[in-house]
């Protein structure tokens, strides 16, 4: 896929608090398969990759391949804003793991196909400076956002309605 816009998603919960869409994710993700999660329970797991999550509340119940099967479909639920609005064959996404060190190899391989990039991340701009400077340092002219006055705020836990909304804005596509 040749894709001229993209989405880097900072969702580590490590620089900034995404702890709320984890928890939403478990919560829907493990509901469907009629697995308990509340709230105290996510914050014993919190920091844990996913398959610890799994292991953590099922055992050894499970094979490996389940385990993953379920964590696909967690991290699903990322990408549901994209494909909502119909543009999953325009868009690329690049879901960061973590935000220290940034992969600048990655990112700067990531952005030469791009022509726009909207950066999601909660609280400071720390990702959409980093990826700016490394879009320079590459001598690649592409507009690049994040915090803005018709985007996203600095303040407050992002909700999936307005990061659709906020997609659909920066890359001006109509949203219902």
């Amino acid at each position: 896929m040749n894709a001229t816009i993209a989405v880097i998603w900072d969702m580590d919960g490590v620089l900034v608090n995404t702890g709320n869409f984890h928890y939403k994710a478990w919560r829907v993700t493990l509901d469907e398969h009629g697995i308990p999660f509340s709230f105290d329970t996510f914050r014993k797991t919190f920091g844990m990759n996913n398959e610890g999550i799994l292991r953590f509340l099922l055992g050894e119940s499970y094979t490996h391949e389940r385990y993953i099967e379920i964590s696909d479909q967690k991290e699903a639920t990322f990408r549901d804003a994209i494909k909502d609005l119909g543009i999953e064959d325009q868009v690329k996404v690049l879901r960061m793991g973590f935000s220290h060190p940034l992969p600048s190899k990655l990112i700067k391989g990531y952005l030469k196909d791009c022509d726009k990039v909207l950066v999601v991340e909660e609280g400071e701009p720390y990702m959409e400076e980093a990826v700016k400077a490394m879009a320079q340092e590459e001598s690649l002219f592409l507009k690049i956002k994040g915090k803005a006055k018709d985007l996203f705020s600095r303040l407050y836990e992002y909700n999936p309605g307005q990061v659709r909304q906020n997609i659909a804005t920066f890359f001006d596509i109509s949203y219902r």
